[in-house]
């Protein structure tokens, strides 16, 4: 079920929509910070190491080290996100939310895990 399908009432500019629209621009971020730092976000174990270490000292170039401090804050940002939008929207509606969004930075070009998130695992029950 594509986000268009979720609520008749909900518009382009709607609050499912603009939540999407949330969530894709700050996944493409986060990817475009692992890529530009060659860190890999494709297995759970990395982003848990990048959110284990606060200091960027494998990077000498002070940009780096900011990229790095932006991406573990993004990170941390959007597992606040997915919380509260479970809480306001529903599981099934932020599963389906999410899935868009990650079908459009595949559109984009970007590879499959390139920011860290996978919805398979994310909602699968233990």
């Amino acid at each position: 079920m594509r986000i268009d399908a979720l609520s008749i009432q909900d518009s382009p500019q709607g609050p499912l929509h603009r939540m999407e629209a949330s969530f894709e621009a700050l996944n493409a971020r986060i990817a475009r910070l692992a890529i530009s730092l060659g860190v890999p976000l494709d297995h759970e174990e990395h982003i848990h190491d990048i959110l284990k270490s606060p200091q960027a000292t494998s990077f000498a170039d002070p940009h780096h080290k900011r990229y790095w401090i932006e991406l573990r804050g993004l990170l941390v940002l959007r597992y606040g996100m997915e919380k509260s939008a479970a809480e306001q929207v529903g599981v099934e509606t932020l599963k389906q939310i999410l899935i868009d969004a990650e079908e459009h930075l595949a559109i984009e070009g970007f590879k499959p895990g390139a920011d860290g998130l996978f919805i398979n695992e994310l909602f699968t029950k233990d």
